[in-house]
């Protein structure tokens, strides 16, 4: 009886995966890379909170974008920096001619990109990070899809820049597989995850949400998406390696658990059914993955169906994360086959402890409680 539960809930999680599979495969059918010579104005808003070893190299790769000038403003807006940041903003040693600094009256990043968003221009809001990389034609991206599809939010691809070392590689590999789920999903008509370091909605869109969310601190990109989920309108997910963002690895465990555990804290506010769902099943999967080892090595059951099982998800989680780093992430394809087998044997344990951190540890963001 307990065998077949647990297999069960392996075997839950080997289908939705081979439905993300799916997903992906009809999504990277539809290349997102139309020309268009009737350009938007677009709006870039950067809340930021103590990025002054990275906001110089944002800023330099939104100075070299191979957009017009006149088409597309940065907004940056200070949370509340205690270090050298604003400085460096106001020295604009790149001279952007379309730059605008803004102070956060309020702390937290919902008050920050609302800041932003009140004297922002365009119709289009654009977001990504402090600590992100752009690449020249990343808003060029945007700009086709939005003239060529009109959507009301677009999701966009995030990778994690290559670090040497295992802890590291575990986590981009972790990255990858959050990401590709993010694809997949959206590849069936039902995206569960956005990333608020490279995405697009419309203005009226976040004011009307602002004033239903205007007390979250954190985590508008997933419940904005679910929100305009809930509202039947237009997503989009914009399937074009120039649109990816570049992100820097955690510096430290302690950092890369905190995150995570911020990140995760938000699953009990989702009101999504299908991203409750999908975090229900990784979860079971998972547990039962450990509880089936367990049992072979203790309890001496027959392996055979077991490992097979196991063995068939794990080649599933393979495919899927394959798909996307052969799109979006060519540059790693030798590491990920490398290192992916060793975090397929970490993965387990370490969702577990998740869990149980997000229910003792309190959440941090920038050496603040959340």
């Amino acid at each position: 009886m307990i065998n077949s539960i647990l297999l069960l809930s392996i075997l839950l999680y080997i289908i939705l995966i081979n439905v993300f599979i799916i997903g992906l495969i009809k999504l990277f059918a539809l290349i997102n890379d139309k020309n268009t010579f009737n350009l938007p104005f677009l709006s870039v808003i950067i809340a930021v909170k103590n990025e002054e070893k990275n906001i110089i190299n944002l800023l330099s790769d939104l100075s070299k974008q191979n957009y017009p000038k006149d088409l597309f403003e940065v907004i940056v807006v200070n949370d509340h920096s205690t270090d050298k940041t604003i400085d460096l903003l106001y020295n604009n040693i790149y001279d952007l001619k379309n730059l605008k600094i803004v102070n956060s009256e309020e702390e937290g990043k919902h008050a920050a990109i609302n800041e932003g968003i009140k004297i922002a221009l365009s119709d289009y809001i654009i977001t990504t990070d402090g600590d992100c990389r752009v690449g020249k034609n990343w808003l060029n991206s945007y700009a086709n899809l939005i003239v060529n599809e009109k959507p009301d939010l677009i999701i966009a691809p995030v990778n994690i820049s290559k670090k040497n070392g295992l802890f590291s590689n575990f986590e981009i590999i972790e990255f990858i597989s959050l990401a590709a789920t993010t694809a997949g999903s959206e590849g069936i008509g039902m995206p569960i995850m956005a990333n608020g370091a490279n995405m697009m909605y419309k203005k009226d869109l976040w004011n009307t949400y602002n004033e239903k969310y205007r007390n979250i601190k954190a985590g508008d990109d997933v419940f904005l998406l679910h929100y305009t989920k809930s509202l039947n309108k237009k997503i989009i997910y914009l399937n074009n390696p120039d649109a990816v963002v570049f992100t820097y690895p955690c510096n430290s465990i302690i950092d890369y658990i905190n995150q995570r555990i911020r990140w995760t804290s938000k699953t009990k506010n989702y009101s999504d059914i299908f991203t409750l769902y999908t975090a229900i099943v990784t979860l079971l999967a998972n547990i039962s993955v450990l509880f089936m080892i367990f049992r072979i090595i203790f309890l001496k059951i027959n392996f055979i169906m077991p490992i097979s099982v196991i063995m068939i998800k794990i080649f599933s989680e393979f495919i899927l994360m394959w798909l996307y780093v052969n799109f979006f992430y060519k540059s790693y394809k030798k590491s990920f086959i490398l290192y992916f087998i060793p975090s397929q044997l970490i993965y387990p344990i370490y969702l577990i402890l998740l869990f149980l951190g997000n229910i003792f540890i309190k959440k941090r963001w920038k050496s603040k409680k959340i």
